[in-house]
């Protein structure tokens, strides 16, 4: 009877395990996913929407709950419910890898689940990036038909693809500007 393992301490380990790896998980799934699935070298930037990062914390939340559940009661309701958070958690994971913002040298793209937005750079009227000391900058790209695209400002996006992205705004007519956030 000291030799068996008990299946309350085994579901409770691994729901603690979860909740221990899930933050760095749920960090670097989606950033893994836009650098091998997505790809392309001639991509300047790629977003990843912060509705993203809220399915996937919720999909960790409900695998959690899942084995908290099982290491106290396990019975047919149980099983069910348990099948039930089981399939909605899966589900939240494939819907969070459905979106981004991909701003490629020929076109600007939003992807927001099923739903795909592409702009042609020929489009895109103007670019503005705003910055500021404390706050992260970000570009926002205006279209002919006044539509607005944000997307941040990241390290990815170097001081070589700026020049390249400034470069193709203006062979397309786009106006470039830059503008810093005032200091409060």
């Amino acid at each position: 009877m000291l030799h068996k393992e008990s299946p309350r301490a085994i579901f409770g380990i691994v729901a603690i395990i979860l909740a221990i790896s899930a933050p760095l998980v749920v960090l670097f799934i989606p950033m893994v996913q836009l650098t091998t699935f997505r790809h392309d070298p001639q991509n300047l930037l790629m977003t990843i929407p912060v509705i993203n990062y809220y399915l996937l914390s919720a999909a960790f939340l409900f695998f959690i709950l899942i084995f908290s559940i099982l290491a106290f009661r396990r019975n047919k309701r149980v099983y069910t419910l348990i099948s039930a958070l089981f399939v909605t958690a899966c589900g939240l994971i494939y819907f969070s890898g459905l979106s981004y913002i991909q701003v490629h040298t020929d076109f600007v793209r939003i992807q927001h689940f099923n739903t795909e937005t592409t702009y042609p750079m020929s489009e895109i009227k103007t670019i503005v990036y705003g910055y500021g000391i404390d706050e992260n900058g970000q570009y926002l790209f205006y279209t002919k038909d006044d539509e607005e695209i944000k997307t941040a400002d990241t390290p990815l996006l170097d001081l070589e693809k700026k020049r390249k992205l400034y470069r193709i705004a203006s062979e397309n007519g786009a106006e470039f500007i830059e503008r810093a956030y005032k200091g409060e």
